[in-house]
């Protein structure tokens, strides 16, 4: 295991040696990160290569010149240039452009220091060429193709009318030094790939075991809610019941009147509660995908006229107008009726809680433009400003808190409406405006229409 832990640490360390060159811009933009993190470590791999080949160099080599060594080194190094501009700029292009201007200089001047095209620099030139080919456009790539093919020309010209010192390195060191400079580079690169290839893996795995946490622990909360839910409706339809009973003194007079208001509102609070657990019923079913077949024919001027009959005595006791207008030869709908029963009435008891008193609701159903099917459903309540409405669909979320708390529910009406709507590959759409009233669209498409009898 020492060798796993001496790996961490040299990978560690190279995190952090890459990390310390990364622009300020790369923690806001992901794909900028992964580009400056490429290149950053196309730099670092230069220098590593770059420093074994000055070693390997100054060590077999018989009479080795100081003047070479440094400009050997200085070619080495030039990446380390690049990487402090890219950080300091946050410019890629022009951050490879530099390096590689640098490297093809100061390698060219130690080619033709030693020994011209037979130079162990020559593997590190087209080393730079393949650093900016490999993360730069093709303008980029053709500009540095262009500097390495004019540095080979004057090495060639150098080499044919024998601009060079008299001073050769002997020809097994030469191969030496190429072979030990190309072996270094692919060798790191390769250990560089595979890192980076562990280090996705682990990254990958963190994610699916999180995401897979995330997923159990959101299933067992949804069933630990239905649960709850269905253990609380047996003693509260006790509470409705014997509250119920009261209030009808059905049983003989109670005497005191008080306790006529007091039973009345136990029965108006227990009906509140259990509407709030049918909400969460629903939305646990939604979540679970278990609220069974959706594949029911149903008319859409029946649905449209069993909802209105639910309310109407609710819309009448609040002094509210419901006006229904349906379009003459509505299609037939393919869906889950009570589903689609539940959406309409969530919606027009939204529109009946924000109305005010002498106000007027509408619902109107129609053909859409594309086929399908929409249920409009308008009030001339308070309204909203625009900014509010995504708000609207997201689960116990109530726009002008302070206003709505006197009425009824907890912001659950329209989730529950917009989720069962995505059920029916359907679309719910708000538009609104403060002091001008809501409407809400509910379109349903072409494929859940039944076809018409030919």
């Amino acid at each position: 295991m020492d060798w796993l832990k001496r790996d961490r640490i040299i990978h560690r360390q190279w995190n952090i040696a890459v990390n310390f060159f990364m622009p300020a811009r790369a923690l806001h933009h992901e794909r900028f990160a992964r580009l400056c993190h490429a290149v950053i470590q196309s730099y670092l791999f230069v220098v590593i290569v770059g420093n074994i080949l000055a070693l390997s160099y100054f060590a077999l080599r018989v009479s080795p010149v100081w003047l070479e060594f440094v400009l050997l080194l200085g070619g080495a190094y030039s990446p380390v240039i690049g990487a402090l501009f890219l950080r300091l700029t946050a410019k890629i292009s022009a951050s490879v452009v530099i390096t590689n201007i640098l490297g093809i200089a100061f390698v060219t001047a130690y080619a033709l220091l030693t020994n011209c095209l037979s130079s162990p620099a020559i593997p590190i030139l087209f080393g730079f060429l393949v650093m900016g080919a490999g993360f730069e456009r093709r303008v980029v790539t053709a500009i540095l193709t262009a500097l390495v093919i004019l540095s080979l020309s004057l090495l060639y010209t150098a080499n044919e009318f024998g601009l060079r010192p008299a001073y050769q390195i002997p020809l097994t060191n030469l191969a030496l030094l190429q072979f030990l400079g190309l072996i270094a580079s692919v060798t790191l690169m390769a250990i560089g790939l595979f890192l980076g290839t562990l280090s996705r893996q682990a990254q990958r795995q963190r994610l699916t075991g999180a995401l897979t946490q995330a997923q159990v622990a959101n299933k067992a909360k949804t069933q630990f809610l239905a649960n709850m839910s269905h253990e609380l409706r047996t003693p509260l339809n006790a509470i409705i019941g014997f509250s119920e009973l009261l209030k009808n003194q059905m049983f003989g007079p109670i005497g005191n009147p008080r306790y006529l208001e007091y039973s009345d509102d136990i029965q108006h609070a227990g009906h509140r509660l259990l509407n709030v657990i049918d909400d969460v019923l629903d939305i646990s079913a939604i979540e679970s995908q278990d609220f069974g077949a959706i594949d029911e024919e149903i008319d859409a001027s029946e649905l449209v006229a069993a909802c209105v009959s639910m309310l109407a005595g609710r819309f009448k006791s609040s002094e509210i107008t419901l006006t229904t207008m349906l379009a003459p030869n509505l299609p037939r709908l393919r869906g889950a009726q009570t589903r689609l029963k539940q959406i309409i009435v969530n919606l027009l008891e939204n529109a009946l809680k924000f109305s005010p008193a002498g106000g007027e609701v509408r619902i109107h159903a129609y053909s859409g433009e594309n086929g399908g099917v929409t249920f409009e459903i308008s009030d001339l309540g308070m309204g909203m400003v625009e900014a509010d409405i995504p708000r609207l669909l997201e689960p116990f979320t109530q726009v002008h808190e302070a206003d709505s708390r006197p009425h009824d529910g907890v912001g659950l009406g329209l989730y529950i409406a917009n989720r069962l709507v995505e059920l029916h590959d359907g679309r719910l759409d708000i538009v609104s405006a403060p002091g001008t009233g809501t409407k809400v669209y509910v379109h349903f498409p072409e494929e859940r229409l039944v076809p018409a009898p030919v």
